[in-house]
């Protein structure tokens, strides 16, 4: 079983009516809705269901003495739909104002970057330069904090003026179409239970994901946010949702590792070919506090709030936070010379045994510095996971890249290529620090060539199983500094074109 979970609720609002929604099982690409029907006069009727909803994949489930005769599910059209119609214009123009706050709250901030930087710069038309330069440092942070906090609420903003937009298109003429489920019954009296799905519902699971580098400790703080817009409000339902999805994407992508193989001799035709389609590019355009439960299998994370909730049918995410999980991290710095001449900071965690995460988007903090945001897989129970945290500013790292050059000295009926490259890693933290260089080096793809590395030999070969993806992995002591020497060779015969 996994640990419990405490899940903040938002006040509730009683309901009661011959039909009304029990239950909601959300999912990836919609939810389950469980309504309760009573019967009466030898019927039972639901109304408001969505209008594309497939009579095939509606369930009815009758209870203790009473027996369905028949099943007919019919498209009722609505009256005038001018004051729904008036009530999202209202709000899309609020939402609109609010957007238009935000860019002037922008431009702002650039007047305001601009004075701080002729303080910053020891402009003498800035009166009091002395007592004010301490104090540009932290206005330009709050600047940043804001900025960041500004972003959020712009793509919450964006999010909603789009759905009010698409609400509005779908309403179309002032007549909404919706459709009503009739259900014969024998006899009087009694109730049953008809599940059905709808598909705009969704539901996330969100992050504020901290690092604190002194206690090499990682800290999850998820939300649950759930929303829909079925058109009907969700009163005192059970809520719970699941990360199983309808759908999988079956294929999957793998790494191109590059491979040598003789190159056959150009065509003229090609070239000139070549030389036109460069002529055409050239031209081209430039391209709310009640216990709840999480439940984990295989592949699976189920969460199951017991207390009933309220979701209105606006649209708008209402969020349930959740406890936060506390992890102990592997530090280390990551080095590809290939891309970047940078250490990233790296944290590795494995999840406890009595807890898992869904897939997520995460606000990611290092020390309390927001460093920025990035998505989260979901991780089960025993899981390890990598997360980057950024660009370590403690390790400077230069790289040295010789071009592949032909060794001369080499006779005979081969030729020998040399590709050499330094790497070199200073360290400015008070602690030793794990440093791992990953490079690639070419394979050969034919018999006659063959591959040597040279100088540093790697810790690890073929790492992770990809075969020409090495890993040299040493510990930095405090203030130290090291170099490495990559280098490799490829030798083939010499008559054989290697697109060196």
């Amino acid at each position: 079983m996994l640990r419990i979970l405490f899940v903040s609720l938002i006040p509730l609002v009683a309901l009661s009516a011959e039909a009304r929604i029990v239950e909601v099982h959300l999912m990836p690409g919609g939810a389950e809705v469980t309504a309760e029907v009573a019967v009466s006069d030898g019927a039972a009727v639901l109304d408001d269901l969505p209008a594309d909803l497939d009579v095939g994949s509606v369930r009815v489930a009758p209870g203790d003495g009473v027996t369905v005769r028949s099943i007919d599910l019919r498209t009722r059209y609505g009256e005038d739909a001018e004051g729904r119609r008036a009530g999202l214009e209202a709000e899309l123009d609020e939402v609109e104002d609010a957007l238009a706050l935000l860019d002037r709250s922008a431009a702002d901030r650039e007047i305001a970057r601009g004075m701080l930087g002729r303080v910053g710069s020891g402009d003498q038309g800035v009166p009091d330069v002395s007592e004010a330069f301490g104090a540009v440092s932290d206005a330009l942070y709050r600047l940043a904090q804001q900025e960041h906090e500004d972003r959020a609420r712009r793509r919450e903003l964006t999010s909603r003026r789009e759905a009010l937009r698409a609400e509005l298109q779908a309403l179309g003429s002032a007549a909404t179409a919706r459709r009503t489920l009739h259900v014969a019954t024998a006899g009087n009296g009694g109730k049953l239970r008809v599940r059905y799905p709808v598909t705009e519902a969704r539901f996330e699971v969100r992050y504020r994901l901290r690092f604190d580098s002194a206690q090499r400790r990682v800290t999850l703080e998820p939300r649950l946010m759930v929303a829909q817009n079925t058109g009907t409000d969700w009163r005192d339902v059970r809520l719970s949702a699941a990360t199983t999805r309808r759908s999988y994407r079956l294929d999957v992508p793998e790494p191109d590792v590059p491979v040598l193989r003789p190159r056959a001799p150009e065509p003229v035709m090609r070239r000139e070919t070549s030389a036109m389609a460069d002529m055409m590019l050239a031209g081209a355009a430039p391209r709310q506090k009640t216990q709840a439960v999480a439940t984990a299998n295989r592949y699976d994370i189920r969460y199951e709030l017991p207390s009933a909730v309220d979701i209105p049918a606006d649209n708008r995410e209402r969020p349930f936070v959740l406890p936060s999980i506390t992890l102990e991290g592997e530090m280390h710095a990551r080095i590809v010379p290939q891309r970047e001449a940078a250490a990233y900071l790296q944290v590795r965690w494995r999840m406890p045994g009595d807890a898992a995460i869904a897939a997520g988007t995460a606000e990611v903090l290092r020390d309390d510095v927001i460093v920025g945001t990035t998505r989260l897989p979901m991780l089960l129970p025993g899981q390890t996971h990598d997360q980057g945290f950024g660009v370590d500013p403690a390790l400077e790292v230069t790289v040295e890249r010789d071009p592949a050059r032909r060794d001369e000295s080499f006779f005979g009926n081969r030729q020998r290529w040399l590709q050499a490259q330094t790497v070199r890693v200073e360290s400015a933290h008070d602690e030793p620090v794990t440093v791992r260089i990953v490079e690639t080096v070419p394979v050969a793809g034919d018999g006659d060539i063959d591959v040597a590395i040279e100088g540093d030999a790697p810790t690890t070969r073929d790492l992770d199983g990809r075969k020409g993806l090495h890993e040299w992995r040493a510990e930095l002591a405090p203030g130290a500094v090291r170099r490495w020497d990559l280098r490799y060779t490829v030798s083939a015969p010499s008559d054989m074109d290697l697109g060196l």
